[in-house]
C-alpha cells in the first residue's frame, strides 16, 4: 500500500511539474506527516527536489 502511494504521488507530480501541499494533500486524502514521509523518500531517491513547495526535476 505504502509503495503504491508513493508511486501514485511520483507519477502525480511528474505530470503536474509542479505540486504544493495543499495539492497533494488534497489528491491523496492522507495526513500531512504521511505526506511529508514519502515526498522525503522521493527525494532521497532523487525523483523529486524540495523547494518552497515540491516539484519534479
Amino acid at each position: 500500500m505504502k509503495y503504491n502511494r508513493i508511486q501514485e504521488i511520483e507519477n502525480y507530480i511528474k505530470n503536474a511539474k509542479v505540486a504544493s501541499l495543499d495539492e497533494l494533500l488534497d489528491q491523496f486524502d492522507i495526513s500531512i506527516q504521511t505526506l511529508r514521509r514519502d515526498l522525503k523518500e522521493l527525494e532521497n531517491r532523487n525523483v523529486i527536489k524540495k523547494s518552497i513547495w515540491w516539484s519534479c526535476l
